[in-house]
């Protein structure tokens, strides 16, 4: 599974840039930016895109790409669930939301299919990394979370 940041101007693709999610802090920065919510939270397309102007400096709507074997989408909707003991976050499921999309060379089309990629974070403040049994298992092992993450599926 790859994610890049795609530079859009309308259906055109202008740049494409790598992306670390937990590299570059980038959903430890959403998080904190929603106000660092224990339990739910949502960070939506416009909010996206404001956060990743902070990586790619640029006039021009950016996207996340998630691509793996089967499918490429473009990420709308980023849900977490942040799990606190006391101060520190010990850590966070996650849910992308998005929709298909298919290229040809340069261009993009959105799909009518939405995708959903589960992954979850561990760590405390800053320093956020995939969990140790890999970046996608186990987001949903307790009934809060799962249930949370039912109302993003559409």
């Amino acid at each position: 599974m790859s994610f890049e940041i795609y530079e859009m101007a309308g259906s055109s693709v202008m740049a494409r840039h790598p992306l670390k999610l937990a590299g570059y802090n980038f959903i430890y920065n959403t998080w904190q930016n929603l106000g660092a919510p224990s339990n739910g939270w949502v960070a939506q397309n416009a909010f996206i895109n404001k956060e990743l102007q902070t990586i790619v400096k640029t006039g021009n709507e950016l996207k996340i790409l998630i691509s793996t074997m089967n499918y490429e989408f473009f990420v709308e909707e980023i849900w977490g669930w942040t799990y606190k003991d006391h101060s520190s976050v010990q850590w966070t499921p996650l849910l992308f939301v998005g929709n298909e999309v298919a290229q040809d060379k340069d261009t993009v089309e959105m799909q009518e299919n939405h995708l959903y990629q589960f992954m979850y974070l561990q760590g405390d403040n800053e320093g956020w990394i995939f969990g140790a049994g890999g970046p996608n298992t186990s987001p949903l092992l307790f009934d809060e979370t799962f249930d949370w993450f039912r109302r993003a599926i559409k």
